[in-house]
């Protein structure tokens, strides 16, 4: 028989067979997990331009995120609500009320699409649509808005938990632009008790139940030194107790974010107004001395 017959072929090793739909599946998860990658990024240096005040490039790298997003999830997904809230953030940041109304709008409708999503979601929208209601000078929607922000958390996550404390700060915020600054400071002063009661609770609890990630310490740091410039400003309707724990939460967060120098500077800026009491807290003066002391070990 001469080479190349028929029954030579037979015995030679056969190719495997590749269904070309299941190639298909494949490659689009492969697809997929690159576009989850690629959103990852870009959601997270957008927020991180966001807190930076950074309010164009975050515009502009929010956009791009909902771009991939909607190709990787489609138009009516959950997973756009977080692009559409951080464009019509930086928007609003950039005093583009009609842009951010659009994409607050956008966000608010794919939430009532789905009824019973996540209230990270939920909060998230309520929130800045609260924030794009008190930049329009129209308070009472504001506040209604930012009141189920902090409901919803509180639902979640517990009435004292430090990721509801951003709401009461929004809400403390509506009253000082109506100059309602006593209500302001009481909502206030429970942001500021928070924060304290996070940074003085046990390491292992909070590793094991939250811990605030470096935009979140930003965003607090934020908060904390706006209410500080408010209460200086206007110290009158501000009891010294407050102004104790706010310098005490200042120093105790940038001992953790290892800035020595501010953390000094609020820690003896709360020893003095404790001294100024009648009757001065020993345990204020033994918890900042303890540590001052260790950031000089």
């Amino acid at each position: 028989m001469r080479k190349g017959s028929l029954s030579d072929r037979s015995d030679s090793p056969k190719l495997p067979f590749i269904d070309a739909s299941e190639e298909r599946i494949f490659q689009r998860k492969q697809a997929l997990v690159k576009q989850k990658q690629t959103i990852e990024q870009l959601e997270s240096a957008a927020k991180r331009q966001f807190v930076e005040d950074q309010h164009d490039l975050a515009y502009a790298t929010g956009t791009q995120l909902l771009k991939v997003a909607i190709e990787a999830y489609g138009m009516s997904s959950v997973q756009l609500i977080s692009p559409y809230v951080l464009i019509g953030s930086a928007a609003l940041g950039l005093e583009k009320i009609p842009q951010a109304e659009k994409y607050l709008s956008q966000a608010q409708w794919i939430l009532l699409r789905h009824p019973g999503c996540d209230a990270t979601f939920t909060s998230l929208v309520c929130r800045h649509l609260g924030l794009l209601y008190m930049s329009q000078g129209n308070y009472e929607r504001a506040r209604k808005m930012i009141a189920d922000d902090i409901y919803h958390l509180t639902m979640k996550y517990g009435i004292d938990d430090v990721r509801v404390a951003m709401g009461y700060y929004h809400l403390g915020n509506s009253f000082i632009k109506e100059g309602r600054l006593v209500v302001a400071v009481s909502l206030h002063d429970r942001v500021i008790q928070m924060y304290l009661d996070y940074f003085q609770s046990d390491e292992v609890a909070k590793a094991t139940e939250f811990a605030l990630n470096e935009n979140e310490e930003i965003e607090c740091d934020k908060m904390l030194q706006h209410i500080r410039d408010a209460w200086e400003d206007d110290p009158d309707d501000v009891k010294s107790e407050s102004f104790i724990r706010l310098y005490k939460c200042l120093a105790l967060l940038h001992d953790r974010r290892g800035n020595k120098a501010l953390m000094l500077e609020y820690a003896d800026k709360a020893m003095q107004v404790n001294q100024s009491l009648p009757t001065p807290s020993a345990q204020l003066v033994q918890d900042l001395t303890a540590l001052i002391n260790a950031s000089r070990s």
